[in-house]
């Protein structure tokens, strides 16, 4: 999940250029900043590195890249497109139906 943290004038709905991620468990586990999010080229592998190594299994953003889906399939890891407040829409991820 990415977020515009309190203060930060920049916004990115790309899942690659987020200014940083927000890392769940049940509840907010970690807020893990994209060193990434300015680089110019061939920052969706590192960025899904980054997430890897962290052991992300789900990704939720509001907009991905086709370099980031095809690094994110390559890691394994999930993801869902979703946009809005991040309560809502981790509650409705958590509570969806399997």
């Amino acid at each position: 999940m990415q977020l515009h943290p309190k203060g930060h004038r920049r916004y990115h709905e790309s899942a690659t250029r987020a200014p940083c991620y927000l890392i769940f468990d049940a509840d907010l586990h970690e807020t893990l900043p994209n060193p990434v999010s300015d680089v110019s080229r061939d920052a969706a592998p590192q960025a899904v590195e980054l997430l890897a190594m962290k052991g992300l299994g789900f990704l939720i953003a509001a907009r991905f890249g086709k370099k980031i889906l095809h690094e994110l399939a390559a890691a394994g890891i999930e993801y869902k497109q979703s946009s809005g407040r991040v309560g809502h829409v981790m509650r409705a991820f958590l509570n969806r139906k399997e």
